[in-house]
């Protein structure tokens, strides 16, 4: 049974009309910034625990790289999609944000685990939540092993998402993009009173219409942030959210015959768009709840529980391979074949968790002890499961081709199977010391993690304790600038084989992660700041035989060797005058397989991983027409390879993305009026060209868009 619709199309302007201009006094709100990143943190909110997973630890002073993208880009036009929101943080690629379908990234080269990367208020949720930014204060980045806060999870790092807290306001936001796609937002709330309890409220409905064919959604949006203080000692934050989306996906493209990267293709290409398509339809709920009580002085507890489910339709008329060899790659002509997939699936993830620490000073020697426990489960159930085409008589599957992607074929018949429900566990003991002396401090960690993972029909495993150690060492320099050294170990859940292995959905061991890094901070009086660090990581090497007796010509799914990145990164904002601002971030990664015995990948640079990525923004408020601000971002990607060994790689390519934002008053409401322009100049270039879901996949740059928005407030 669908869930009642929560609101429409014209319900929510009319609410935001009537609920400003009745409403009480914002809090004071600053001028409106286009689409930038911070490299400083704000400072930690002393209740939520941040990407760290401490709570009160300011990001910004700690011994590790996190970017932070702040709410003034969440609420501009078109940022809608996490890859949207994400798009000048160069330590982070696209790895399957396709449209229409939950996003995955890569951080640091590494791929992201759906499982064990994505937070909420520290609390894990599945990655196929397909998160929704409306209630969201900012988003915060981990760039490497985050040990003590993540447990078991992809070296890469991991991103958090904190909600946005009980305050007085009374905001809307509209937009409208060239296709006709429109968007309406409401933002409400009280904050805590004489009585200690504060409500936040958000609520969006959304007209998806993408630059791809064929492929227009709704979405609607529902949240309540509930903010208590019991007392002087103990406070309380509850979230729930809801969302509710329907969209066809659009899926990538594959290499011609596994050599040749396909020519003349429209951006706006959609293969998923057969009179048998479906859309995906994806519902996700989030309930959190957290307690912070001071205990004592120097004594704190902050404990916690929640939990993230997505129900989701899985549809789409998925191309894959070509019905001679190589049989896991478009044909050289464009023909592919075309399955009919579906899946009817439940991702739950849980979570409980607390934290004791206390503080104490000893003449020059301050420390900080901290004392946790944790637990984490993930369920996965697949019913109604198929991947089916048409076959002919001599065997061969149902074809289409690339230069004909709307031509009608008959819908396979369907036979679908219940798959045996998953599971993955981990039990955790956190133990974390920060010493402080003169302008030393010594950070200790100790995480033992106990993991039980089972995948039937990949084979169980049996638990195993695994003790992960972390270390940093930071030299104050002045009270504006540091040093920091560290050293961290991380374990993530053991890898399924591919279909187009020989042991297509074995289930491999858990892998460790070790991690060398070296940093640098700087913060200036003037609102300039730097951060910048070298890194070496290391993990054992997953990867499929080229030679073999799969159905693709493969073989088995191993480990040998290991895949090791070394990088560079650095991240500045500089204020050049009191009108221009400038914001850049590069990253520069080295990322190869050692020791593995196999030539096709050794010392290859891995799969869809740039030697450089980087961004710079700009920013001007023009002294002439107050509230008048222009901005303008290149953003750079440097050459990489599509396929695991080499032979295939993809140009790099420059994007421009411009904007301007002016503040004005509109019936007594402050009035931000947007105009953004993404891929100003309309080039081709190809986004993503990873490996997912059994398959190299191509994905196509988006054309150039338009969005324009305007953003009321209470003043």
């Amino acid at each position: 049974m669908k869930p009642p619709v929560l609101f429409g199309r014209a319900f929510l302007p009319a609410c935001a009309a009537s609920l400003i201009a009745t409403g009480s006094a914002l809090a004071q709100t600053t001028a409106t910034e286009l689409p930038a990143v911070n490299v400083k943190a704000p400072r930690g909110d002393a209740a939520t625990p941040s990407v760290l997973g401490t709570p009160g630890l300011d990001p910004a002073q700690a011994p590790a790289q996190v970017s932070i993208v702040p709410a003034a880009p969440l609420r501009e036009p078109g940022t809608q999609s996490l890859a949207s929101a994400l798009t000048t943080l160069p330590s982070v690629g696209e790895n399957y944000a396709i449209i229409g379908y939950y996003e995955n990234f890569s951080i640091r080269g590494y791929t992201l685990d759906l499982g064990s990367a994505y937070r909420i208020n520290g609390f894990i949720v599945p990655g196929e939540l397909h998160l929704g930014l409306d209630n969201k204060q900012r988003i915060e980045v981990l760039q490497g092993v985050g040990t003590l806060a993540a447990g078991a999870t992809g070296p890469g790092g991991i991103m958090n998402f904190v909600t946005k807290r009980a305050a007085d306001v009374r905001a809307a936001r509209f937009e409208l993009n060239q296709q006709g796609g429109s968007y309406a937002g409401v933002d409400l709330g009280i904050a805590p009173g004489e009585r200690g309890i504060g409500l936040r409220i958000n609520a969006a409905h959304e007209e998806m219409r993408p630059y791809a064919d064929k492929a227009n959604g709704t979405r609607n949006f529902l949240s309540l942030a509930v903010d208590a203080q019991i007392s002087n000692a103990l406070t309380l934050t509850a979230d729930l959210e809801y969302q509710r989306r329907s969209q066809p996906a659009v899926p990538g493209f594959q290499l011609l015959g596994g050599t040749t990267l396909p020519s003349g293709i429209d951006p706006r290409t959609n293969i998923n768009q057969q009179p048998w398509t479906r859309p995906v339809q994806n519902e996700a709920t989030f309930a959190g709840l957290r307690a912070d009580w001071r205990l004592a002085p120097d004594w704190r507890l902050n404990a916690g529980a929640g939990q993230g489910i997505a129900r989701i339709a899985d549809n789409l008329a998925f191309p894959f391979g070509c019905n001679s060899a190589p049989v896991q790659f478009f044909c050289a002509n464009g023909d592919y074949v075309l399955y009919d997939y579906h899946s009817a699936e439940r991702r739950s993830s849980t979570q409980f968790d607390a934290t004791l620490t206390h503080q104490w000073q000893s003449g020059a020697l301050a420390q900080t002890l901290a004392f946790g426990i944790d637990r984490i489960e993930r369920r996965i159930s697949q019913r109604d499961n198929y991947s089916t085409t048409n076959f002919d008589a001599a065997g061969l599957g149902q074809s289409g081709n690339l230069y004909n992607v709307a031509a009608p074929l008959p819908a396979p018949v369907v036979s679908g199977t219940n798959l045996a429900p998953t599971r993955a566990r981990q039990s955790s003991l956190v133990l974390a010391d920060a010493l402080d002396w003169s302008n030393w401090r010594l950070h200790l960690g100790l995480r033992v993690t106990r993991i039980d993972q089972q995948t039937p029909g990949a084979g169980a495993q049996a638990p195993a304790t695994h003790r992960l150690p972390q270390a940093a060492l930071t030299r104050l320099l002045t009270p504006q600038s540091r040093l920091y050294a560290s050293y961290a170990q991380g374990l993530e859940f053991g890898s399924e084989a591919p279909t187009t292995a020989e042991n297509a959905g074995a289930l491999l061991a858990p892998r460790k992660t070790r991690q060398l890094e070296a940093g640098y901070k700087q913060e200036w009086n003037n609102g300039a700041n730097l951060s910048a660090a070298v890194f070496r990581m290391s993990r054992p090497f997953d990867y499929i035989e080229p030679v073999g007796n799969s159905f693709a010509g493969l073989g088995l799914f191993k480990r040998a060797g290991d895949q090791v990145h070394t990088g560079a990164e650095i991240n500045t904002q500089i204020p050049i005058t009191r009108q221009l601002r400038l914001q850049a971030a590069a990253t520069w990664l080295r990322a190869r397989a050692e020791g593995t015995g196999v030539p096709a990948y050794e010392g290859v640079q891995v799969q869809n991983i740039p030697r450089l990525r980087s961004s710079v923004t700009a920013r001007y408020a023009f002294a002439d027409a107050p509230g008048l601000e222009a901005g303008l971002t290149w953003l750079h990607t440097g050459t990489r390879n599509a396929r695991a060994d080499g032979s295939v790689s993809v140009p790099g390519y420059e994007r421009f993305d411009a904007g301007l934002a002016y503040v004005t008053r509109v019936a007594g409401q402050k009035a931000t009026w947007q105009l953004k322009v993404t891929n100003l100049l309309d080039k081709r270039y190809w986004r993503d060209v990873g490996y997912a879901y059994s398959a190299d996949l191509l994905f196509p740059g988006t054309p150039r868009q338009v969005f324009a928005g305007l953003l009321l407030e209470q003043p």
